[in-house]
């Protein structure tokens, strides 16, 4: 049960009168109201310009056609100056895994939503931006990977980082060296340059977790790292959280790329796109710019994960082989 404060809180604020409700996990509640209805109540630690134009943004999605997410108001609880999201509480469940029909349907209710959110309406100046920053993106993940190699700067004697990533340092370069020639041969900056002028949004965090099948379909949910990129970030994050969960078996990424084409076509460029972000070690390069931050008697953890990461990463070569077999049939 939540406490009465909060239940107190949310009748002055939403003007809701909370029956019931749970603590999901921190920040985050699941609400029952005296008329039954459910809602989501979460706690949003972001500056107030980027939720409003967040808020902003999606009612322009909704105008759009697009109405197959949850959102709600936003508000301040009293005595504190963290923003509150009061959504209504989706029933159904996220995609499994190995659903691939499933996955292909979550993936068409992106498309949707990247369609919704092509307009200049949703560019403004407190929007996130996050296009033409992925070379230097990449390259500083390059950076992070030769310190971390090297034992230098934050990683001195920083052994056990150090033996988990060196079995894999000629690999992880490679990969790195051949992510940035994926953004190259699809001509990255025409892209960005295209996409400032029509508008792009996108989810940031869409993998099959941020998705909710209700009886009426897949809905999204969370919606804190709303942006302005290019939605094959968010087909990236579909893939990599599948891939990663399906020892990269392709067959998973092919029914989220058919789902998407139901809706918007795809080309030969996305899929370049698409390898490049699954190739560049994404997950290795969060853990060490996390280690960076951290003592150095927390390093061990790290490694512990790092090289568990490492493993799930085998097949990505083999993956990528196919996803260029499958950009065949594509213009």
């Amino acid at each position: 049960m939540v406490s009465e404060r909060l239940r107190s809180q949310v009748l002055q604020v939403f003007k809701v009168d909370i029956r019931a409700g749970r603590t999901v996990k921190s920040g985050v509640y699941h609400l029952v109201d005296e008329r039954n209805r459910q809602y989501c109540l979460k706690r949003m630690a972001y500056s107030k310009e980027q939720l409003r134009w967040t808020e902003r943004a999606l009612g322009i999605v909704r105008e759009r056609g697009f109405k197959r997410f949850s959102w709600g108001p936003l508000a301040r609880l009293p005595g504190g100056e963290t923003f509150y999201v009061l959504t209504p509480w989706l029933t159904g469940e996220s995609p499994s895994l190995s659903d691939r029909a499933a996955l292909a349907d979550c993936a068409a209710a992106l498309a949707k939503f990247h369609r919704a959110g092509r307009t200049r309406r949703i560019v403004q100046a407190s929007a996130r931006q996050e296009l033409g920053r992925w070379p230097t993106f990449f390259q500083s993940g390059r950076e992070m990977l030769k310190r971390a190699l090297a034992g230098s700067g934050p990683f001195w004697h920083s052994r056990g980082l150090r033996s988990a990533l060196l079995p894999y340092e000629d690999e992880l370069l490679a990969r790195v060296e051949k992510a940035s020639q994926r953004l190259a041969a699809a001509d990255y900056p025409s892209l960005v340059l295209a996409a400032r002028k029509t508008g792009s949004l996108c989810h940031g965090d869409s993998g099959p977790g941020n998705f909710v099948i209700t009886k009426s379909g897949p809905h999204l949910i969370d919606f804190e790292t709303l942006r302005i990129d290019l939605p094959v970030y968010d087909l990236f994050r579909m893939v990599r959280l599948t891939g990663k969960g399906t020892d990269w078996d392709f067959q998973f990424t092919g029914a989220i790329l058919d789902g998407y084409r139901r809706i918007s076509p795809l080309g030969r460029a996305d899929c370049d796109l698409l390898a490049g972000w699954v190739l560049f070690p994404y997950k290795a390069v969060k853990i060490l710019r996390r280690a960076a931050r951290t003592p150095l008697h927390e390093h061990s953890a790290a490694a512990l994960k790092l090289e568990c990461v490492l493993r799930q990463e085998a097949q990505i070569h083999k993956w990528a082989t196919e996803l260029d077999h499958y950009a065949q049939g594509l213009r």
